[in-house]
């Protein structure tokens, strides 16, 4: 072989030995620094995302619902303490109390939670059995129809003031609040399941059998709309 050649095959293997990665001890290539970088700070970024996500579970509204719902009424009183501000605690201890027939004290926490939620025809409609509760009869149907009056629209609020009608053994006023309260919410079992029984106290024919057959329909598993 010439000196040329020599060189030439030389130079050749330089260059393989150059283009060639380098190896670890065993035997594989080392990853490059950029992407081992970037994994890292990727799994950083994820497992901060999970650690922020489960610090605000409890926050969120379907389960501030899910955890006070199951609370007792101690433990209610004892979260709310001297004083509340947060109306879906207020609604929870307010219904508790009425459950034990205190009606006094539920009210006032109800006042309280409508003040804070005004919106909220749940809250109006508890409210509403702490005031006829505690003999508060006039209170209950003025803020009942005053609410109605900026709410016309409200499935919740024309249901709310037939329950009260219902109360007072007004049935035909109650029977034209739920017969509003359905044609605005057709998929409401609860104003069907009322609906029924004011039909069946003014002595209706079908309406109570018909409104009856919806309720079950919609809620098959409550027992009570049977």
């Amino acid at each position: 072989m010439t000196r040329l050649g020599s060189l030439t095959d030389r130079k050749a293997g330089e260059g393989a030995a150059t283009a060639a990665p380098s190896r670890t001890r065993d035997g594989n290539a080392p990853e490059p620094k950029p992407r081992r970088q970037r994994l890292l700070l990727g799994g950083i970024a994820v497992a901060a995302i999970g650690l922020a996500g489960a610090r605000l579970v409890p926050y969120i509204p379907a389960v501030q619902e899910w955890r006070l719902e199951r609370r007792s009424l101690d433990e209610l009183l004892k979260e709310r303490g001297d004083v509340s501000n947060d109306p879906r605690l207020l609604y929870f201890l307010g219904r508790r109390l009425n459950e034990q027939g205190r009606f006094v004290e539920a009210e006032s926490n109800l006042r309280r939670a409508v003040g804070l939620d005004p919106e909220s025809a749940r809250l109006r409609d508890e409210w509403t059995r702490a005031q006829l509760g505690s003999g508060r009869t006039s209170d209950a149907f003025n803020q009942l129809r005053q609410f109605v009056g900026t709410h016309p629209r409200s499935a919740l609020a024309h249901l709310a003031l037939g329950k009260f009608y219902f109360a007072q053994n007004s049935m035909q006023r109650a029977r034209e609040e739920f017969s509003v309260a359905v044609s605005l919410d057709s998929k409401h079992a609860e104003g069907w399941a009322y609906l029924s029984q004011a039909a069946t106290q003014l002595e209706l024919p079908n309406e109570p059998l018909e409104a009856a057959r919806k309720a079950v329909a919609l809620a098959p598993d409550n027992a009570g709309y049977r």
